[in-house]
């Protein structure tokens, strides 16, 4: 204790000494300049909070916040990543243990690139069958959509593609606290690359097979330190008691030191791996105090510029996601938020809530989302729009892939055709504010999600659909959250952007694939007889023409005019189809003399248990026209005495003999069908308007074009 509070009193000695001669620069000021560190703790709760950590060259780790600033409206560290150097200046003294409140901050040397990984094992997996197709109005089920366009897109990766994730993971054991480290080197070594589902396996599946994590670039290793002491880089002390910043970052310091100067590796370089993991000793919260109850945290980029740093809590050792969201943050990957009205704190207020992505809530394993894909360059667009393919009037039908089973896999739609005065400051400030909705350059991206046992557990209210995201970057690099809108189902099948000018539809999801349309809305509507009958939805409502029930004024109108309704009108009434038969009857009478011939001989044998002889002359007139049949009826005396009853009802009105189908009253079965089909009939002419006219104007549109 006393070598630690002489440190601590040497080094204010020694900081004021060095900020003395920025004093004479101006009065009242205070200034230094060192390593930034962006950091970012995540809670099983769901919080998180953003820290500015300062190494400064003489000395100290400071915690920085800009109070005056961020009163005035401003923001110091819009946009500032871990590993640059930087100059701050503040009115107030530094003092160790304390956050230093600043008003100015500049940049002098951004940090340099990371180091270049090591080159992939193997080339990359073949392109999925579904690859960046992305076909329109092309399939039998949109055979009544216009015939759109095929846009043939070859979309490349993107510019970063994170290839490997080299890893050195550290078994903290601090004096012994909470029972030593977390785990032994074996059985976190079991999690990470044997089992059923390992780390190693999860990093796989997400990346699609991009980013190698295995043991050839991975290291485990473990380190005891003291219960305190002062650090060989920072010159501060600390000490085990808490989770403050300066304690962590001095935890990674030592660890480092102790590697380069007392371990002496001859065959490996810690500064090779890229991430420098650190898992706490386990229960923080009960020897360290109450602030140690997070999950994890990591720093946003590159810590020490070709290298980068995160922990995580000894608690949570054996859950994935909480690995893969730090070092998503090593990459200036930010979180996976869902929508808050800038006037309750925008996206910023629920920063964790997207379920999505492993960039959300802890802890359950699931891969990244569509954006955050994006940024890592492990997956990219199957197709992307804009103003160039969507015209007003238009809709392009895409079939999307589920997100696990190809790196092409997500529709980006940016709507340049809108200005930033489209959207009224009221709808820009439901989505979240400027600073994440800009109408003339909003990138939406949609996803179709299931959920994918072991490696992706999508919870509920995001798989089963197609996920709607606000992410509007100008590089892979930039540090922004993705937010979360909403799932298309079919019970909630559409969604309209705040301009009105862009409508998304699932029209159709299986387990593998989803067919999703976009629209934007024509100005006019389907107000005219154009828009009615140009097979196009002018309106976006995902109805077409006669289906419309805005074109219900002019299809209301059609049955008079068109010719023909009349011509099938005349058909319906009973009397023109029974006026054609008796037409005919005139010709049933000439062959009843023939048969009149046959009855004297068979009528007196044939029917002798018939009492009304006279019944037998009907019958084989009717009969006569097919004498085969009678000669059959005579042949068998059996069945001959059952057709005769039913011919004999027809004996009685011989006018009615000419019309063979009024043979008994049995006719009437046929006549029931022919109303039915006048019935189905009069259900084609109610459409006939629709689809005649419209056919003809979409060969002339056709030609046209």
């Amino acid at each position: 204790m006393r070598s630690a509070s002489a440190s601590h009193v040497a080094l204010g000695v020694i900081a004021v000494c060095l900020l003395a001669t920025a004093q004479q620069a101006a009065a009242g000021l205070y200034q230094s300049t060192g390593l930034i560190s962006v950091v970012d703790t995540s809670y099983p709760s769901g919080a998180h909070t953003s820290d500015y950590v300062l190494t400064a060259d003489v000395g100290g780790i400071y915690t920085l916040i800009a109070t005056a600033t961020a009163q005035a409206g401003g923001d110091l560290f819009t946009g500032l990543v871990s590993g640059g150097i930087v100059r701050v200046v503040s009115f107030y003294e530094p003092k160790l243990g304390q956050p230093w409140d600043i008003f100015g901050l500049t940049v002098i040397s951004p940090p340099p690139p990371p180091m270049p990984p090591a080159p992939p094992p193997s080339p990359p997996p073949p392109t999925s069958r579904i690859g960046s197709r992305a076909t329109t109005k092309s399939l039998p089920w949109v055979s009544s959509w216009n015939p759109g366009v095929i846009l043939n897109q070859d979309i490349p990766d993107p510019p970063r593609v994170v290839r490997d994730l080299p890893t050195l993971f550290i078994l903290l054991d601090l004096c012994g606290k909470g029972g030593g480290p977390a785990a032994t080197e074996d059985a976190l070594s079991n999690m990470l690359y044997r089992g059923l589902t390992p780390f190693q396996d999860y990093v796989a599946t997400c990346s699609y097979g991009k980013a190698q994590f295995d043991t050839t670039n991975t290291r485990i290793l473990t380190v005891k330190l003291p219960c305190s002491g002062v650090s060989k880089v920072s010159k501060m002390a600390w000490d085990s008691s808490s989770c403050s910043k300066d304690n962590l970052f001095n935890w990674m310091y030592e660890v480092e030191y102790y590697i380069d100067n007392v371990l002496k590796p001859k065959d490996w370089n810690h500064r090779r791996y890229r991430h420098h993991v650190i898992i706490t000793p386990p229960n923080m919260t009960q020897w360290a105090g109450p602030d140690c109850d997070w999950s994890g945290m990591g720093s946003i980029g590159m810590a020490q510029g070709t290298w980068s740093y995160a922990w995580v809590s000894g608690d949570n050792w054996q859950t994935k996601q909480v690995y893969l969201h730090e070092m998503g943050h090593n990459y200036n990957v930010m979180h996976a938020a869902t929508m808050q009205p800038a006037s309750e704190g925008g996206p910023d207020a629920c920063s964790h809530c997207d379920w999505s992505s492993a960039m959300g809530f802890c802890c359950e394993t699931r891969c990244m989302s569509a954006p955050h894909n994006y940024q890592l360059g492990w997956a990219k667009p199957a197709a992307t729009v804009n103003s160039t393919q969507l015209s007003e009037g238009n809709t392009l039908a895409f079939e999307l892939p589920s997100q696990i089973m190809s790196d092409a896999n997500f529709l980006q739609v940016t709507t340049d055709w809108l200005t930033a005065a489209s959207v009224s400051a009221a709808g820009i400030d439901d989505m979240g504010g400027p600073a994440f909705y800009n109408p003339a350059n909003a990138t939406f991206y949609f996803s179709y999600r299931m959920d994918f046992a072991d490696f992706d557990e999508v919870a509920d209210g995001y798989a089963g659909g197609t996920n709607v995201y606000l992410f509007t970057i100008g590089s892979q690099m930039d540090k922004k959250d993705s937010v979360h809108l909403a799932l298309l189902t079919d019970a909630a099948p559409a969604w309209t952007d705040p301009s009105g000018s862009l409508v998304v539809r699932q029209v159709g999801a299986g387990g593998d694939t989803a067919i999703v349309t976009v629209c934007r809305p024509d100005a006019g509507g389907e107000k005219s007889e154009d828009a009615c009958t140009d097979f196009w939805d002018n309106d976006c409502d995902g109805l077409i023409d006669a289906d419309d029930p805005d074109c219900a004024w002019y299809y209301d109108s059609l049955p008079s005019p068109s010719p023909p309704p009349p011509a099938q009108k005349a058909s319906p009434p009973p009397s023109p189809p029974n006026s054609p038969p008796p037409k005919r009857s005139p010709s049933p009478p000439s062959p009843p003399p023939p048969p009149k011939r046959s009855p004297p001989p068979p009528p007196s044998p044939s029917p002798p248990g018939l009492p009304p002889p006279p019944s037998l002359p009907p019958p084989p007139k009717r009969l006569s026209p097919p004498p085969r049949l009678a000669e059959q009826v005579d042949a068998s005396p059996p069945p001959s005495p059952a057709p005769p009853p039913a011919i004999s009802d027809t004996r009685s009105p011989k006018k009615k003999r000419p019309p063979p189908p009024a043979s008994g009253k049995s006719p009437k079965i046929p006549k029931s069908p022919k109303p039915g089909k006048r019935g189905l009939q009069a259900q084609d002419t109610s459409r006939a308007p629709t689809r005649p006219a419209p056919a003809a104007i979409r060969h002339r549109r056709h030609a046209a074009t």
